[in-house]
């Protein structure tokens, strides 16, 4: 890591000379993520990294190595990320998973990557290599979903249509598809191929071409494909890229494809029930503080702690006779709530249910003070209204 100090080059490592080769390596990995902290939004290893430690970062993607934290697959997720599983179907929907027992992903839907890499250790000076890939312990962020969603996919394709010649034997792989508002570094954002625990061609930020404009969701999404079985004959002779037209490499791209578009509509799904659980609190909240507002002025003023405001509705006239009869004050809704009011949108909805709720308390606190007593039912719905159209203005 290079720092300047009045226009000089000045080393700076985030491991100290006493710390283990792996506590070394962690620090490493995690002073990318601190970048996050740090007001930085798109930590790159080119601008935080010299050549030497972007050398280093890069060798421990390549190689058959574990994760610096531990292997996706044998974490229990339950708590801190939700889970969903890829349909192999070409139109179809990932499914939740129900995390119970504190059990691995891997023995919920029995993935194998990981259980039969031999032991492999790389040391380079004082660092032992590891993949740099974090899942847990991020950063906050102020997207609606605060947890990680993790998709993950298995699938095995015999191409019994194709001769052995043309399609190189069956297809098999195991995948995560890793969604977190922020992934640092950039440079993990996308899909990296694994044959036999290593990879030549590190992460591919168009997702194997992926075609559909997700811009803000693409950067979002760290993947790993597990090849156990096939794909060699689509890597080039320089392993370092893709025959994209071999039947292998045609039917992972389509099925990444599918996972993506799946993944998109269920983010979608948990972000709308994040955003209507958190308008729900949110009104709840204000409707407390408002009631609270109102029994406070009205015990006050009539210097009874016991007693309670009259209950006060704002309800339509056809359905007058089942709507709260029992209430003390009865306003007619058409003539305090505007047209503008009738909007559908949930937004919209929340919104004006806590409008009602502030021009009954208003009332209430009118009512406090005794300044409804001297006006008529018209003239009180005529003051609620202009009170009403105030509010909604400022809203």
């Amino acid at each position: 890591m290079l720092k300047k100090t009045k226009g000089e080059s000045v080393n700076s490592l985030p491991w100290d000379a006493t710390d283990d080769p792996n506590t070394a390596f962690r620090k490493l990995v995690n002073c990318v993520w601190d970048e996050l902290s740090n007001s930085n939004p798109n930590p790159r290893l080119e601008k935080l990294f010299d050549y030497y430690l972007q050398m280093i970062w890069q060798i421990s993607l390549s190689i058959p190595l574990e994760y610096v934290e531990g292997h996706l697959f044998d974490m229990d997720l339950s708590g801190w990320a939700e889970s969903f599983q890829i349909a192999n179907e070409p139109k179809g929907a990932a499914k939740h998973l129900s995390l119970k027992g504190n059990k691995p992903i891997r023995e919920i839907l029995n993935l194998h990557d990981g259980l039969e890499q031999d032991k492999f250790d790389v040391f380079i000076d004082e660092l032992k290599l590891s993949r740099p890939i974090k899942y847990r312990d991020l950063p906050n962020s102020g997207h609606a979903i605060k947890t990680p969603l993790v998709f993950f996919g298995k699938c095995r394709e015999e191409f019994k249509s194709y001769s052995y010649d043309l399609s190189g034997g069956p297809l098999e792989f195991e995948a995560y598809l890793f969604w977190n508002p922020k992934i640092a570094p950039a440079e993990h954002r996308g899909s990296l191929i694994r044959i036999n625990g290593a990879s030549g061609t590190l992460f591919d930020s168009s997702f194997l071409k992926y075609q559909v404009s997700e811009q803000t969701r693409l950067r979002q999404i760290t993947c790993e494909i597990f090849i156990r079985q096939g794909f060699d004959s689509a890597l080039n002779i320089d392993r370092e890229s893709f025959n994209y037209s071999h039947p292998h490499a045609v039917y992972l791209t389509r099925w990444l494809h599918s996972a993506l578009r799946q993944l998109a509509t269920a983010q979608k799904r948990v972000a709308s029930d994040f955003r209507g659980t958190n308008r729900a609190d949110t009104k709840n909240q204000q409707l407390n503080q408002i009631q609270k507002i109102a029994l406070d002025v009205w015990q006050e003023q009539t210097k009874d702690a016991d007693s309670t405001p009259p209950s006060v509705t704002i309800e339509d006239t056809s359905a007058q006779s089942t709507l709260i009869p029992s209430a003390d004050i009865a306003y007619n809704r058409s003539a305090i709530v505007s047209e503008k009011a009738k909007r559908n949108s949930a937004g919209a909805k929340v919104q004006y249910q806590i409008l009602d709720e502030k021009i009954k308390a208003i009332a209430q606190v009118l009512a406090s003070f005794g300044l409804l007593e001297n006006l008529s039912k018209t003239q009180q719905e005529r003051l609620l209204k202009a009170i009403f159209e105030i509010l909604e203005t400022t809203e």
